[in-house]
């Protein structure tokens, strides 16, 4: 019954924010709905981690969010931004010359989108669904870094930490350390993490309001990838990344009311 009312509640905030165009504070918002203001504060920062309300910087107003607009659209969109962004995906492979992955957040699985296997004869393949291993894989570790608090502890209880390999990352207190890295330096990497003689590096692809829509990487035998090849790829991968986000949020698909002021 509880669940049943916070959803009721969650619902009439949207509804709440959706009659006001040019935005509603919390206070207001509180005060419509006859909530108290630290429960409308709670249930507004989840609806914005998630992507179905965004606040305004200044005013500190919410407005619908991206999300909203892009549930009412028609169930191609996915594929249709995939399609978009295959060609930056292309660039970035040939570029650094190994496999890349662009990876997505999707109802809480980390998911491929698109993947392309290097073409030398010694090449890592990555599996369709790392929500399991998602925490010792670079593209993986960038999305879990990317999760609002509670979202990502309940990912974690719903997975088994395996140790993989003598380097795996796999008890919660230095994922989370790790997690607060990757936040801090805005990249991810891993060296023998899931399988031994494997790294990896990869980066955010940011949506208007800077959560992660996803992420892209790459992976090679951790031979091919010294400090020299990471760091080549990592700036392979940035680029990439602020091309996908820009052809995404000025994509005829999107709704006006979704897309960014691009700079």
């Amino acid at each position: 019954m509880q669940r049943v009312q916070s959803i009721d509640k969650g619902l009439d905030i949207l509804e709440s924010v959706a009659s006001h165009p040019r935005g509603i504070g919390t206070r207001a918002l509180a005060k419509e709905l006859g909530m108290n203001i630290t429960s409308t504060h709670n249930m507004a920062a989840t609806l914005k981690a998630r992507g179905y309300l965004r606040q305004d910087a200044s005013t500190k107003q919410f407005h619908l969010g991206w999300q909203v607009m892009v549930l009412a659209r028609n169930g191609n969109l996915n594929a249709e931004l995939t399609q978009a962004a295959m060609p930056f995906v292309h660039q970035a492979a040939e570029a650094i010359g190994e496999s890349v992955m662009l990876a997505a957040l999707v109802d809480r699985r980390i998911v491929r989108v698109a993947n392309l296997a290097s073409p030398k004869a010694l090449s890592v393949q990555d599996p369709e669904d790392l929500s399991s291993v998602a925490y010792c894989t670079a593209t993986g570790k960038v999305l879990l870094a990317s999760m609002a608090s509670h979202a990502l502890d309940d990912f974690l209880k719903d997975i088994a930490l395996v140790k993989y390999t003598p380097d795996t990352i796999h008890t919660l207190d230095r994922i989370r350390a790790e997690l607060e890295k990757v936040r801090h330096q805005g990249y991810a990497t891993t060296c023998d993490e899931l399988s031994e003689g494997v790294s990896a590096a990869a980066v955010p692809v940011p949506d208007p309001w800077q959560h992660m829509a996803a992420a892209i990487g790459t992976s090679a035998p951790s031979l091919r990838f010294d400090r020299t090849a990471r760091t080549k790829a990592l700036s392979v991968l940035r680029d990439a990344a602020a091309g996908i986000s820009r052809i995404w949020w000025t994509h005829p698909t999107l709704p006006k009311e979704a897309k960014p002021e691009l700079k």
